[in-house]
């Protein structure tokens, strides 16, 4: 399902090409010292994690939690090295190799080190380069790529890349956005990172309620199945990770007392069967003051109904104009985004 997504009316991206669906977000690192993510309602965030093999950024760890990908900048030793020293210090974020370096031989270098992510982690790694770089090499290993072309640099978007193939478009470096001071990398994306996994952001297992591995087994006393109507059950187990619970949908579906004849979940009784998940509160209605601060609560996380109240999906981030969410239905489970009035009401779960 593809989300139309509102653009800013100072800015006039009809010279995209194709139209299509498009995201805005940042990239940063120690270099964006003051950032408040309460204030910041951008769709993603990348955030310097590590380079070549002996540097971590020093505020990557404490920010982990509120972005939906990292990146790698390369220094040209052993590209296993270098992968091998990301990935030891990475989350569950989307992984990015950045290349900004001269070298003789780029396109083996980071096709080793995509390979190296591949190998370790089954992820596919993204490429991040310069516009000049991408046009000037055939590159092999990656299927999305982060170009910069920033034009004449003004905080706005002007000359999009000559490399048609990209898939993040970083358009400036002096952009401004609420909760960060200062300038910042400002980007266009036509995919959203689909690594976005937590309440805020990341660091939680996505749990698809059509996972061969339980979509047909069948909901405490009920008839009915995980495929078929564990939504509800697909994004407690999805936020129970984000407490450290261990718990999946079959686990809970298993439980003949937390649901009743109708396959209808009973809130409370997810307490008594999780060690790590509380419930406080199940809301009829749509309140966005109420959501935001349990969204932005570490401790708290929150249960979106949807669809017309038919169907139940966790919530990840607050963005422009709604909520991103991890849609428990396709396998694997997907982020999207959905608006306030897409929104018929909430469940709000504690960490115990």
């Amino acid at each position: 399902m593809s989300i139309p997504k509102s653009k800013p009316k100072e800015v006039n991206h009809s010279f995209l090409k194709p139209k299509n669906t498009l995201y805005y977000g940042v990239d940063i690192s120690h270099w964006q010292p003051n950032v408040d993510f309460t204030k910041l309602k951008q769709d993603f965030v990348f955030h310097k994690c590590t380079e070549a093999t002996d540097y971590i950024d020093p505020l990557y760890k404490e920010r982990q939690k509120y972005i939906q990908g990292s990146y790698h900048f390369a220094r040209g030793g052993d590209a296993k090295k270098e992968a091998d020293w990301y990935l030891a210090n990475c989350g569950n974020e989307q992984l990015v190799l950045d290349w900004e370096i001269e070298h003789a031989d780029p396109v083996g270098w980071c096709r080793k080190f995509a390979e190296r992510v591949k190998e370790k982690t089954g992820k596919e790694c993204w490429l991040y380069t310069n516009d000049a770089r991408a046009k000037k090499f055939a590159w092999e290993g990656f299927k999305h790529y982060w170009v910069a072309r920033y034009g004449i640099n003004n905080g706005k978007p002007s000359r999009e890349p000559n490399f048609a193939n990209w898939t993040i478009w970083q358009y400036t470096s002096r952009g401004r956005v609420d909760g960060i001071s200062g300038y910042v990398d400002l980007n266009i994306a036509k995919v959203l990172p689909e690594s976005v996994p937590n309440s805020p952001v990341s660091g939680f297992t996505k749990f698809s309620q059509n996972d061969p591995a339980w979509k047909n087994v069948k909901m405490g006393i009920s008839n009915c199945t995980l495929g078929k109507n564990g939504s509800t059950t697909s994004s407690v187990a999805t936020l129970g990770t984000w407490f450290g619970d261990t718990l999946t949908p079959k686990d809970y579906a298993l439980n003949n007392n937390l649901y009743t004849k109708d396959g209808l979940i009973l809130w409370k009784q997810i307490e008594n069967i999780s060690k790590k998940i509380k419930f406080l509160w199940r809301y009829y209605q749509f309140n966005e003051m109420i959501i935001d601060k349990y969204l932005n609560n570490p401790n708290t996380a929150v249960v979106l109904n949807v669809d017309n109240g038919y169907h139940w999906v966790s919530a990840l981030k607050k963005v422009s104009g709604g909520y991103l969410a991890s849609d428990p239905y396709p396998f694997p489970a997907v982020n999207r985004k959905y608006r306030f009035n897409e929104i018929k009401g909430f469940t709000v779960l504690q960490k115990k």
